[in-house]
């Protein structure tokens, strides 16, 4: 089914941005349909693949940058599929843009970042951890869900419509997955200095 519908013009045609470009081509290997097309070339079309200022990172920014990284590592599974400048980039970046997020209390997208943290080449900075997890806690309603973004109706107490609790609900459970793994696994495996990550704000 997927290859008779990647074979119609429409399919072929339809106008993508680099990031969902980067994506569809990733979808479509996983299908087994080969495009001469060059996903290395597209990743260098998008927001991160640039290496753009750092100033000029936004909410639309951040969403794309994080998909980016989703597709290239398949959802965290392959950290080491991120190249090395792309890694370093974010390595360097990423904490000060998180800690804008959760300051505006964009708690979707701030889980998305952690998400990030936890797929790169090297492991979340522990700092970046501790100082991150208690805020998006503190966030968390008592149902356990999790605002999308901090919003006045919601410091009154009555839980946000789901519509605008369950996207950030479940990022913010995949992120703390995302981060025990890979903190664990680093762990087990004797990585040198990796003992510092147990019990500095990790999600529990």
């Amino acid at each position: 089914a997927a290859a008779t519908t990647a074979r119609t013009r429409g399919w072929r045609l339809t106008e993508q941005d680099p990031t969902r470009r980067l994506g569809v081509l990733k979808a479509e290997r996983r299908a087994g349909i080969r495009r001469a097309e060059d996903a290395g070339e597209v990743l260098r079309h998008t927001w991160l693949g640039g290496l753009p200022e750092p100033w000029t990172f936004e909410r639309s920014a951040g969403y794309a940058l994080t998909h980016v990284v989703f597709h290239l590592t398949d959802w965290g599974r392959a950290p080491d599929a991120v190249p090395a400048d792309l890694a370093g980039y974010l390595g360097h970046w990423l904490p000060a843009w998180l800690d804008t997020c959760l300051d505006a209390g964009m708690w979707d997208l701030s889980c998305e970042l952690l998400v990030v943290a936890a797929g790169l080449p090297d492991p979340p900075d522990p700092e970046t951890l501790r100082a991150a997890w208690p805020r998006i806690a503190g966030a968390q309603c008592e149902s356990g869900a999790l605002p999308q973004q901090d919003h006045p109706e919601h410091g009154d107490g009555r839980e946000p419509d789901f519509l605008h609790c369950y996207h950030s609900t479940l990022m913010a459970a995949f992120a703390a997955a995302q981060c025990l793994t890979r903190l664990t696994a680093e762990v087990s495996a004797g990585t040198g200095g990796h003992h510092r990550y147990r019990g500095q704000g990790v999600p529990g």
